[in-house]
């Protein structure tokens, strides 16, 4: 009986030890279970807030920011808005390892963070773990060249796209309105102009590969992708772009082979029924109305009015077409300028000249990569070196086509610095230029439209292989209106992204 007493005894005492045993081993378990979930929701964390702060750092280089307020950017973004008071954290601008060494458009955010395990200490392994998370963000050229140039920063709004319609551009857009709004992230923005940058009305839509402004939007859900598998297009608080055509001379005699004869043609106007072809000069006004059928021979038409409304129109269901001659490939610019483009007789465009983007206009050049940040109060305007400016009467473009036929190509001269322009409006001219139409409307414009001050006007339907560097643009009506890019790219439109 003692006997079996003494076995029991030692048996209870065997199953004591290796329960101690086994609870080691079960803890050591739970702990790299338990510790190893934190860790990898610290590092997740880490990993998460260094994405977020090179982002935010490179967006804030491609906003024109130096170095020094990226880093404090990045900073912030870590240690305010994510709580990573006692990490470590390193900025570097360019960064210093991996593909975009050195390359000062990079961030390189690295982040040290202290983790302390809760059990799997017992099992030998240090508490104290650091964490560690890398990324680098950048921006770069948008890839697709860029449709729409909206340079007025006081437009209000830039882009309006109203009754319906839907505006679709296959490539970038560009939009310096400081008009207030809301940004990508429904956000307000507010440059103190109101109000909006970009607006839409009636269902209206904007689809786009890329879309900056300066300002914001009415409805963020109005500007959508182009494609469903681009990402999302919109960017907001970009900064001021220059004007990428600020270089442009004005049309003179001197940079225009295919004007022969200096002398203003009175208004011509081609009737239903009639056919008529244009040669290069410089014209008072030509109306082409209903049922007419026009066609204008390769080079440079200058419209230089004598009285109020006279330029370029078209009317009703009318043929417009650029043809080829023996000597060039179809193809046409028209520069709509003053009615004191010929007040001088021995120097056509004079005035124009002194007030071209290179001098008073605009101001000063700014220097070369200078990056302008808004709030720009006030555009540098001196008053016009032409002391008959206030009597100025200027040239007009109107295509009030329904069921018509509009082919124009930009010029086809590689050896003219107007190669590929299709129109240009003298600076200081704000008439505004328009197309509008009923549904059945066949316009086709090839070429860039340039009128730096001016809104360009877009009702009914169309196709657009042009870039339109104007003020401001307004689509009206419920057809759609396509601008395909040309393939230009003039570097405006860049994009922030997460490279490593």
């Amino acid at each position: 009986m003692l006997r079996k007493q003494v076995n029991q005894t030692r048996r209870r005492g065997t199953v004591l030890v290796l329960f101690v045993l086994l609870l080691v081993v079960l803890l050591g378990m739970v702990g790299l279970v338990l510790d190893s979930g934190l860790m990898m929701q610290s590092s997740r964390h880490s990993q998460n807030v260094a994405d977020s702060a090179s982002l935010a750092a490179a967006m804030e280089l491609m906003r024109g920011g130096t170095p020094d307020s990226a880093r404090t950017v990045a900073l912030l973004y870590a240690r305010t808005h994510n709580g990573l008071s006692d990490a470590t954290i390193t900025v570097n601008i360019p960064p210093t390892s991996g593909p975009h060494l050195g390359d000062s458009r990079y961030v390189e955010v690295l982040i040290a963070r202290p983790h302390q395990t809760v059990f799997v200490q017992i099992t030998g392994v240090e508490r104290d773990q650091q964490v560690r998370a890398r990324a680098v963000a950048g921006y770069e050229r948008e890839r697709r060249g860029e449709g729409p140039i909206v340079l007025d920063p006081f437009a209000r709004p830039g882009i309006s796209v109203t009754g319906g319609g839907q505006l679709l551009v296959n490539g970038s857009v560009v939009v310096n309105s400081q008009g207030a709004g809301v940004d990508e992230n429904n956000q307000p923005v507010d440059w103190e102009i109101q109000q909006y940058g970009l607006s839409t009305g009636n269902n209206a839509t904007i689809k786009v590969r890329y879309l900056q402004i300066v300002g914001g939007v009415d409805v963020v859900e109005n500007v959508q992708k182009f494609d469903p598998a681009d990402p999302a297009p919109l960017f907001c608080r970009a900064p001021i772009s220059p004007d990428p055509l600020r270089w442009l001379p004005t049309p003179q005699p001197g940079n225009i082979s295919s004007i022969l004869d200096w002398t203003r043609q009175n208004t011509v106007t081609v009737s239903q029924g009639e056919t008529r072809t244009f040669s290069p000069g410089v014209y008072e006004n030509i109306q082409i109305n209903q049922g007419a059928t026009v066609y204008f021979k390769p080079g440079v038409y200058v419209f230089s009015p004598t009285k109020p409304n006279q330029g370029l129109t078209m009317n009703g269901g009318c043929t417009v077409v650029a043809i080829p001659d023996e000597e060039r490939a179809a193809g046409v610019m028209f520069y709509l300028t003053g009615s004191n483009y010929l007040a001088d007789k021995t120097n056509p465009g004079k005035w124009d000249a002194l007030d071209d983007a290179q001098n008073a206009l605009d101001g000063p050049l700014p220097a070369a990569g200078a990056v302008l940040k808004p709030p720009i109060t006030e555009i540098p305007l001196p008053n016009p070196p032409d002391p008959q400016f206030g009597k100025v009467d200027f040239a007009k473009f109107n295509c009030n086509a329904t069921n018509a036929h509009v082919s124009l190509q930009g010029l086809k001269d590689p050896n003219s610095p107007f190669n590929g322009m299709l129109f240009f409006q003298r600076r200081r001219n704000t008439s505004t230029a328009s197309i509008a139409g009923t549904p059945g409307i066949d316009v086709t414009l090839d070429g860039t439209i340039y009128a730096k001050w001016a809104q360009f006007s877009l009702a009914g339907g169309g196709v657009y292989n042009s870039v339109f560097v104007v003020g401001r643009i307004a689509v009206s009506g419920g057809a759609t209106v396509v601008i395909n890019n040309p393939g230009t790219n003039f570097g405006l439109a860049n994009r922030v992204f997460l490279a490593e």
